[in-house]
C-alpha cells in the first residue's frame, strides 16, 4: 500500500510540471469480506474484515488463541480444504510473515487445541512454556527460549519429566558430557 501511494505522489509531482494540468485523486475504501475464526480462540465467530486482511489480522480480531489453543498449527480452510498452516512462532520469534496469507470471502481460520508442550526456566533468554511441533529435544527447546545466557552454569542442568500424569523423573545433565 505504501508503494502505491509513493507511485501516485510521483505521478502528481510529474504532472504538476506540465503547465495547465490539475490532478484530483480519490481513494475509496476497500471492500469487506466475511470470514470465520473458529476453534480455540478467545472470541470465536463470524467477522467482516477488509479484503486485504491476513490470518494475523483475523486472529487479532478474535483476540488470539485461547490458553489451550495452538500457536503452531493455525489452519486456513477454503472450500472445506486446508490450504495452509500458519505458525505464529515464525512471526513472533523470527519476524517471518511469509505464510500469513491474504484471506478470501468465506475462509475459515481454525485454531486447534495445543500440541505437546515443554517449559523451560532458569538462565535462558526467554523462559516460558513452549508448544513443540517437529523437534522434541532439549537443544530445540533451548533454541526456542533464545539460548542460554552467557553467565549460566551449564554443568548442572535438570530435566523433569512427568510420565502418564503421575511418575516424575529428574535427569541431571552436564553439558561437558
Amino acid at each position: 500500500q505504501g508503494d502505491v501511494l509513493h507511485d501516485l505522489l510521483d505521478v502528481v509531482a510529474k504532472a504538476e510540471q506540465i503547465v495547465g494540468t490539475n490532478i484530483d485523486i480519490t481513494i475509496g475504501s476497500t471492500r469487506s469480506i466475511p470470514i470465520f475464526v473458529l476453534g480455540d480462540v478467545k472470541k470465536p465467530g463470524a467477522y467482516t474484515i477488509g479484503a486485504m486482511a491476513t490470518v494475523t489480522d483475523a486472529l487479532i480480531m478474535a483476540r488470539g488463541p485461547s490458553a489451550i489453543g495452538s500457536m503452531r498449527r493455525v489452519e486456513v480452510r477454503r472450500k472445506n480444504k486446508v490450504i495452509t498452516y500458519f505458525d505464529l512462532y515464525d512471526l513472533f520469534l523470527k519476524g517471518d510473515k511469509s505464510r500469513d496469507v491474504t484471506l478470501q470471502a468465506g475462509d475459515v481460520v481454525f485454531v486447534p487445541i495445543t500440541g505437546p508442550q515443554a517449559g523451560i526456566a532458569g538462565n535462558v533468554k526467554r523462559p516460558a512454556i513452549y508448544e513443540l511441533k517437529d523437534k522434541f529435544d532439549l537443544n530445540h527447546l533451548i533454541e526456542l527460549a533464545g539460548g542460554i545466557i552467557p553467565s549460566a552454569y551449564t554443568q548442572q542442568m535438570q530435566v523433569e519429566r512427568i510420565i502418564k500424569n503421575e511418575k516424575q523423573i529428574v535427569i541431571d545433565i552436564n553439558d561437558k558430557t
